[in-house]
This record gives structure tokens, C-alpha cells and sequence, in this order.
């Protein structure tokens, strides 16, 4: 994986009580933890939680999503409670207007964004929960629901993960109808 070429040790963990031993477990501190907001066994609300029980109160622990997925995060269960364990990164999608346009935002999140915008990602080490960084990121129409959907329905992924992401995925039956 690319952590891994740029010289980071990677654990892999499949689901929450995985990545809850491999915080526990860890005998070096740890730089981040990417986690799917759908996981086996929990999901990442819940693993959020447990990392913040886990890890103290001044742990800096970034949420990572697309702006199509930040659009409808109101309609997460515990969604207002995730300020309270978090950061978010909204990584912009083609197309997406958010780049232009925060007052695009569903009211209920643009009244809950007010006061929490930074302009760049070194902010978000000034308090451990709570902001909020839109990322420019390269612009390829890639997002993690559109990847799932695609392996449920037994499409390839090729091309939109690394291989060694694939075959773990695979050797694992990650993300497989009727799952």
C-alpha cells in the first residue's frame, strides 16, 4: 500500500474489535487510523467512540469523507455527537459545487459547520475535535460507496484501488452481497 512505500508501518484490521486490539496492542505511538464510516462488527461511529475512550480526550482524530457524503450527513445516526469525537476532511468530488459554495449545505449542517471552517489542515492540531477542512484534493470521480456497490455487485474495482487494497478485500469477502 503507499503508507507502506512511504516508509509507515500499516496494521490492517477488518472490522472494529480488529482495530480496537491494534490500538490496545500497539507498541508505538500511532500517526493515523483510516476508518470506513461501514464496518463489520460496529461501524465508524461506534470505533470513533471507542478510540476516543481508547486514546483520551486530546487525541486529534480526522474523519475523512467525500463532499457528496457530507452533503447527507445529517441523515447519519449520531451524526451532531461526531463534532464532538472529531475533525472532518471533505474531500471534494468533479462536479460538486461545495468547492464554491458552503450555503449549498442541508441548513442543519450549515448551522453546525458556522464556526468550525479552518482554511488548511495544520489548523485542525489546534483542538482535538470539531473542525472542519474542505480538501482539494485531485479530482477523480472515485468514492468509497461507489466502490463497495461495485464489488456487492461483483464488478471489478480494478483501477480504483491499489491491488494490494483489492486482494485484501477479496481474501477477506469484504463487501459481498448478502453481507
Amino acid at each position: 500500500m503507499a503508507l507502506k512505500c512511504l516508509g509507515y508501518s500499516v496494521e490492517l484490521a477488518q472490522d472494529q474489535e480488529e482495530v480496537l486490539a491494534c490500538l490496545r496492542s500497539s507498541k508505538s505511538e500511532i500517526a493515523a487510523v483510516l476508518l470506513d464510516i461501514m464496518m463489520p462488527n460496529g461501524d465508524g461511529i461506534d470505533t470513533l467512540r471507542e478510540m476516543k475512550q481508547e486514546l483520551g480526550d486530546s487525541a486529534i482524530l480526522c474523519f475523512m469523507l467525500g463532499a457528496d457524503a457530507f452533503m447527507k450527513l445529517p441523515e447519519w445516526y449520531s451524526w451532531r455527537e461526531m463534532f464532538g469525537l472529531c475533525h472532518f476532511i471533505v474531500a471534494a468530488r468533479p462536479g460538486h459545487p461545495l468547492l464554491e459554495d458552503t450555503d449549498i449545505l442541508p441548513r442543519e449542517l450549515m448551522l453546525e459547520c458556522q464556526n468550525r471552517w479552518v482554511s488548511g489542515p495544520r489548523k485542525l492540531g489546534g483542538r482535538p475535535f470539531g473542525l472542519v477542512f474542505l480538501a482539494p484534493t485531485i479530482l477523480l470521480d472515485i468514492s468509497a460507496t461507489n466502490i463497495r456497490a461495485c464489488i456487492s455487485s461483483g464488478k471489478s474495482a480494478r483501477y480504483l484501488l491499489p491491488d494490494a487494497t483489492l486482494d485484501y478485500i477479496s481474501a477477506n469477502r469484504l463487501y459481498l452481497e448478502g453481507q
